[in-house]
């Protein structure tokens, strides 16, 4: 997925977090780059959110999410295109939970 990113200072032009801004806007490609910036006051814009992936019918949650590993869930939500924006890198139980819809 890739994020469109606003810098808290529109005229920002640079590099944040591995991210190239140019006049404050930025593309990212990590769900977890594109949360830590947010965290740090950047912001995505509704409906800005691209997919490359073609359409296919996602997998089916699985009913004991517990039984997963970190990478197993994120692989889990980038199939269904859950978004992780927001979701700290490693925290294993926001991960769950944003799979489960919460």
């Amino acid at each position: 997925m890739s994020y469109l990113l606003l810098a808290p200072d529109p005229t920002f032009t640079g590099v944040c977090g591995g991210v190239e801004f140019e006049n404050g806007v930025g593309i990212c490609e990590s769900d977890f780059l594109a949360g830590w910036l947010c965290a740090k006051g950047f912001a995505i814009p509704p409906d800005s959110v691209q997919t490359d992936e073609p359409e296919e019918l996602p997998p089916d949650i699985p009913d004991n999410l517990d039984a997963l590993g970190i990478a197993e869930l994120v692989a889990l939500a980038h199939a269904r295109g859950i978004s992780l924006a927001g979701v700290r890198l490693g925290d294993r139980a926001a991960l769950i939970e944003r799979i489960k819809g919460g």
